[in-house]
């Protein structure tokens, strides 16, 4: 329900927050914060934690073959 409201808000403009897209890997729902596998650059990933209140979150589809078999990423 959560990303629901803030993919609202961030169409309508009524959020602050930046976009940021990757697989979710965990939460932390006490320090309200979510890590994810994200792209950087073209030939590697990363895993990072990314505060809630600062980024809206979308998930990606692709199974993690998908993600690294695949010429075409996300």
């Amino acid at each position: 329900m959560e990303y629901i409201t803030n993919t609202f808000r961030y169409v309508v403009g009524l959020s602050n927050k930046k976009s940021i897209k990757g697989r979710i890997m965990s939460e932390d729902k006490e320090k309200n914060r979510t890590l994810l596998l994200v792209q950087e650059g073209e030939s590697y990933w990363v895993i990072k934690w990314f505060d809630n209140d600062e980024y809206i979150i979308t998930p990606i589809a692709h199974s993690f073959l998908q993600l690294f078999d695949n010429d075409e990423m996300v």
